[in-house]
C-alpha cells in the first residue's frame, strides 16, 4: 500500500521518484526541470509525509537533486562572444590608439631638443628642417607666441580656438622652463585623431551596416592613407577639420533631426576652421532634411547669422595675405593630378620626393617606379566605385558623392591648390573607406582584398613616414 501513496505524492509535490539512483540511501527522488537532465547537479535533502489510509506516516529523510541544463557552446556563440561588448570595446579602440600614439612618438622625437631648450636658434632650426610637403607649422607658431598667425580669410576663427592651448602652454613653460608646445598641440592633434577614427567606425556601423570587426578593418584602411597619416600629426588644422566633417557626416546620419541650434554650432565651427568646409555641412542639411532645411528661420539661425559673423571677424582683424590659388602648368594634364596626386600620392607615398614641397624643388607631377603601385591604385579605385554604386540609394552616399563633387571642382576644375591637392586629403578621402563598407557590405569576400590593400599601404606608408622622420636634420 505505500507504493500507490508514494506515486500519489509525488504527483503532488512534482518530484519523480526511482529506486537504485544513490546505493547509499533507501530512496531517490530526482526533478527534472523543462530542459532535460545533465550531470551536474544541485543536492539537498527534504522530508516528505505521505497520506495513507487518512493517516499520516512520518517518512525517512529523501535525497532531492534538483538539475540544472548548462548551455552548450557552438560556433554561433563563440563568434558573438569575439564580436561582443567584452572584446570590441576595447581592442578596436585600442589598435587604433596604438597607431596613433606610434604616428606621433616620431614626429615629436624629431624636434623634441629644439622645443625643450627654445631660443631663437632652435626655432630656426626647427624651421630650416620642418618640409612636410604643403603644411605649415603655424599652430606651434602660434601656440608658443599667441598672434593672428592664419589666413584669417581662409581660417576666420582658427586662431581664438586654440588660444587655449596658447594658456596651458604657457602655464607649463612658467613651471618647467620648456616649451611644451609639441604636447599640447599633439594631444589636441590626438584626441582630434582618434575621435575621427571613432566616429569614421561608428558610421560605418551605424549607418552602412557593415560588421564590427569590418568597420575596425575599414577605419584603419583610412588611417593608413599617406596623407591622412601626415594630416594627423602635423601642426596645421587639417586634422581638426577632418574631426569636425565627420561628427557633420555622423550627427546628420545617425539622427532623425538635428537642431537649428546644434546646426548653427556644427557650420560655426566647421566654417571657422575652414571656411569652405562650411559647404558640407549646408549640403548635409539639404541631403538629410530635405525642404525643411531651406526654411527662413533655419537658413537665417544656421547660415546667414554665423556668416555675418565669420565676415566681421575677418573684416576686423584682416591682415594683408598672399593668394594660395594655384593654377595648373600648361604642360602637366588634369589627369595626371587627378592620378598621381589625388588618387596616388594621397594615399601611398611616392618613393621619390617623400614629403617634398613644390615650393622647394619638388616637381609638381612625381610617378612611382613599381607598377604595383598603380596596381593598388586601380583596386581600391575599383572597389570605391562599386561601392559608390551599391549604396547610391542611400542619403549618406548623396552626401559622400556631394563632398567629393565640391572638393573635385573646388580643387581640380578651378585650381585652388591644385599643384598640391594631396595636402587637401583630409577634406574628401573618408568617402573612399565609407563608400567602400557598401561595397564590402555586398560582397564579404571583398573584405580580403581590402585587408591586402590596407596592410600594404601600413608597412610601404610608415615605412617611408618613419625613413623620413628619423634622418638626421639639418643644423
Amino acid at each position: 500500500g505505500i507504493l500507490p501513496a508514494r506515486h500519489d505524492a509525488a504527483r503532488r509535490t512534482g518530484l519523480r521518484p526511482q529506486r537504485g539512483i544513490h546505493h547509499d540511501g533507501p530512496l531517490g527522488i530526482r526533478h527534472t526541470n523543462s530542459h532535460g537532465l545533465l550531470p551536474e547537479a544541485h543536492k539537498s535533502t527534504i522530508r516528505l509525509d505521505i497520506p495513507l489510509n487518512n493517516n499520516y506516516y512520518h517518512v525517512i529523510p529523501l535525497r532531492m537533486e534538483h538539475h540544472t541544463r548548462m548551455p552548450v557552446p557552438n560556433i554561433s556563440d563563440l563568434k558573438s562572444r569575439l564580436s561582443g561588448t567584452k572584446l570590441d570595446r576595447w581592442l578596436s579602440p585600442a589598435l587604433i590608439a596604438l597607431l596613433l600614439l606610434v604616428l606621433h612618438y616620431f614626429f615629436i622625437a624629431r624636434f623634441l631638443d629644439q622645443f625643450m631648450h627654445y631660443d631663437d636658434s632652435s626655432w630656426h632650426v626647427f624651421m630650416a628642417n620642418f618640409h612636410m610637403a604643403g603644411f605649415d607649422p603655424l599652430t606651434y607658431h602660434v601656440v608658443t607666441d599667441w598672434h593672428m598667425g592664419y589666413d584669417i580669410l581662409r581660417h576666420p576663427l582658427l586662431a581664438w580656438l586654440v588660444w587655449p592651448l596658447y594658456a596651458i602652454n604657457s602655464l607649463l613653460w612658467q613651471l618647467t622652463g620648456a616649451n611644451c608646445v609639441q604636447f599640447v598641440c599633439g594631444a589636441l592633434l590626438f584626441g582630434c585623431g582618434y575621435g575621427s577614427a571613432l566616429l569614421m567606425r561608428s558610421i560605418l556601423v551605424r549607418v552602412v551596416g557593415t560588421g564590427r570587426w569590418t568597420a575596425t578593418l575599414l577605419t584603419i584602411f583610412f588611417l593608413s592613407f599617406a596623407y591622412v597619416m601626415v594630416s594627423l600629426i602635423v601642426p596645421d588644422h587639417f586634422c581638426l577639420s577632418l574631426f569636425l566633417l565627420l561628427l557633420v557626416i555622423h550627427q546628420h546620419a545617425t539622427r532623425s533631426t538635428v537642431s537649428t541650434a546644434t546646426q548653427c554650432l556644427l557650420y560655426t565651427l566647421t566654417a571657422g576652421v575652414t571656411l569652405t568646409n562650411g559647404v558640407v555641412v549646408f549640403l548635409a542639411d539639404v541631403i538629410f532634411h530635405g525642404r525643411d532645411a531651406l526654411r527662413p528661420r533655419r537658413l537665417l539661425a544656421a547660415y546667414v547669422l554665423p556668416t555675418i559673423f565669420l565676415l566681421s571677424s575677418v573684416l576686423i582683424f584682416q591682415r594683408q595675405t598672399d593668394s594660395t590659388t594655384k593654377w595648373i602648368k600648361d604642360n602637366i594634364t588634369k589627369t595626371e593630378i587627378v592620378v598621381e596626386n589625388m588618387l596616388g600620392e594621397s594615399i601611398q607615398f611616392h618613393r621619390k620626393h617623400i614629403l617634398g614641397d613644390v615650393l622647394w624643388h619638388r616637381p609638381v607631377i612625381v610617378r612611382y617606379l613599381w607598377w604595383g603601385s598603380y596596381a593598388i591604385e586601380t583596386a581600391y579605385a575599383i572597389i570605391f566605385v562599386l561601392g559608390m554604386w551599391y549604396g547610391r540609394r542611400e542619403r549618406l552616399l548623396w552626401l559622400l558623392a556631394a563632398t567629393l563633387a565640391f572638393n573635385v571642382t573646388l580643387h581640380i576644375l578651378l585650381g585652388f591648390a591644385i599643384d598640391e591637392v594631396q595636402i587637401m586629403t583630409a577634406h574628401w578621402a573618408f568617402v573612399i573607406p565609407i563608400a567602400t563598407g557598401y561595397a564590402v557590405r555586398r560582397h564579404k569576400w571583398l573584405a580580403l582584398p581590402v585587408l591586402v590593400i590596407t596592410l600594404y599601404l601600413l608597412a610601404s606608408n610608415f615605412y617611408l613616414l618613419h625613413r623620413y622622420l628619423t634622418w638626421p636634420l639639418a643644423k
